[in-house]
């Protein structure tokens, strides 16, 4: 028990970074790329200093640099865990478009709260368009990048390419449980929903315009639950953020 108190406070409190599987050796990690950069020209680190490196698929490795070059930098494996930090409920949203400021707001704050994958829909109110080029998904990902180091996950969460309402309303049975945050639901809550013993879930989150009719009846042909968020009108921004935080508290995530 004290080994696993102390993992957690060194994980907490030293600089993390992730690395690709190509760059994880027997007993060391090279650190290459924007990485390196930022420990080298920002954190001004040095070898002897101890970080944490991310494999992105769910194990932590406590390392002490023990190399800087101009290549970049190689740290010691010192010890390998599973990282504490991901949720035991793989919480996937399906995210209507919004402006391009709040989608990124909220990649980066539903990754923090412990959300394992965005994608983005496109709706009947949705407003804004798709970048279909790519670039402003490339964006998304590195927020999601980001958001994931700053808060210590132990995956980079994928925001995945984008689909229509059709698309994803066809994907829900690859989910143990599927939700829709619907504003008219009334007041039955989320919470009367939440059972345990499921491993995977999903939300459906409209757009400023919120769903149509229509597309809820849609969803209830599946086996989407219609669940409301409270009393209160709550804005697509702010819908998945809370989502997210109460079924990982009541699952126990949180």
């Amino acid at each position: 028990m004290a080994g696993c108190l102390l993992f957690r406070k060194w994980v907490r409190a030293l600089p993390k970074f992730f690395a690709q599987e190509g760059q994880i050796g027997p007993g060391y990690i090279n650190i290459i790329g924007p990485d390196a950069n930022h420990l080298i020209n920002v954190l001004r680190a040095k070898p002897g200093d101890e970080i944490i490196i991310c494999d992105g698929v769910g194990s932590d490795y406590f390392c002490e640099i023990d190399l800087i070059d101009k290549k970049g930098a190689r740290a010691k494996i010192i010890e390998k865990k599973p990282s504490l930090s991901e949720p035991s409920l793989r919480v996937t949203l399906f995210q209507a478009l919004t402006k391009s400021d709040k989608f990124e707001f909220i990649i980066q704050k539903c990754v923090e709260i412990g959300v394992y994958e965005i994608i983005p829909i496109v709706t009947k109110n949705t407003i804004v368009k798709p970048d279909l080029s790519g670039k402003k998904l490339e964006r998304y990902n590195k927020i999601a990048e980001s958001a994931a180091k700053q808060s210590g996950r132990g995956i980079i969460p994928k925001v995945a390419r984008y689909l229509d309402f059709s698309e994803a309303a066809a994907s829900v049975n690859n989910y143990d449980r599927a939700f829709v945050c619907y504003e008219k639901e009334g007041p039955g809550g989320l919470k009367g929903h939440i059972s345990g013993g499921y491993r995977s879930a999903c939300a459906f989150i409209g757009p400023e315009g919120g769903f149509t009719p229509e597309e809820i009846k849609k969803l209830q042909v599946g086996k989407v639950e219609i669940v409301s968020l409270g009393a209160r009108v709550l804005r697509s921004e702010t819908a998945g953020m809370v989502f997210t935080s109460i079924l990982l508290y009541e699952t126990g995530d949180i």
